[in-house]
């Protein structure tokens, strides 16, 4: 891959960001395979010790705040005609409600799953803890005791690390969820075509 292709995919594939921050991303690389090229490695050389293009514009667009991407997505390319304007505040007792309802059964599908995956970590401290109250009022076999407790503490630190892992785990899909609607069809697809 020489360095125009590595650029131009660069370029393409951050796509999400402002154009002007897209800009210095490229003009910094481009710079990073001059220096490489000057230490006296080749073109091919210094774009290999790089990497991808597409790992590097998703380091980059991982460490650019979601607010950043939002605000390029949202920003309007054109002004609004007359007729369209109109059409917007007329249809706003339609589309409005439905806007706030969509919202709404969004975040409570969010708020529901991590409710759940909360309870199951603290179901799972809970049982550990409960382990105590096996030991300080169990009566019987001292052995089953020694049992039971080492089965509550087993399955409450299964439960609590598993609500924990859920919970980051979802955490993580919702935010590429977030960033994959805020991109455009269109680039999704050219970046498509590029893998």
């Amino acid at each position: 891959m020489n360095q125009e292709i590595f650029l131009q995919t660069l370029r393409l594939r951050l796509q999400a960001l402002p154009e002007a921050e897209r800009e210095r991303c490229v003009e910094d690389y481009r710079g990073m395979i001059l220096d490489r090229m000057e230490d006296g490695a080749s073109e091919e050389e210094a774009i290999a010790e790089l990497g991808s293009p597409e790992e590097i514009a998703r380091q980059i667009l991982d460490e650019v705040p979601l607010t950043t991407l939002v605000k390029e997505r949202v920003r309007p390319k054109r002004s609004l005609r007359g007729w369209e304007l109109a059409l917007l505040i007329l249809g706003a007792p339609v589309w409005l409600p439905l806007m706030i309802a969509a919202c709404a059964v969004g975040f409570s599908l969010i708020v529901t799953v991590f409710a759940v995956l909360f309870a199951v970590l603290v179901t799972g401290v809970a049982v550990a803890i409960s382990s105590v109250a096996v030991v300080l009022y169990g009566e019987g076999d001292p052995l089953m005791i020694a049992g039971i407790v080492m089965t509550l503490i087993g399955l409450g630190t299964l439960l609590g690390i598993a609500g924990w892992g859920l919970g980051v785990r979802c955490a993580k899909g919702i935010s590429a969820l977030v960033r994959k609607c805020f991109l455009k069809r269109s680039e999704q697809n050219r970046m498509g075509e590029i893998v």
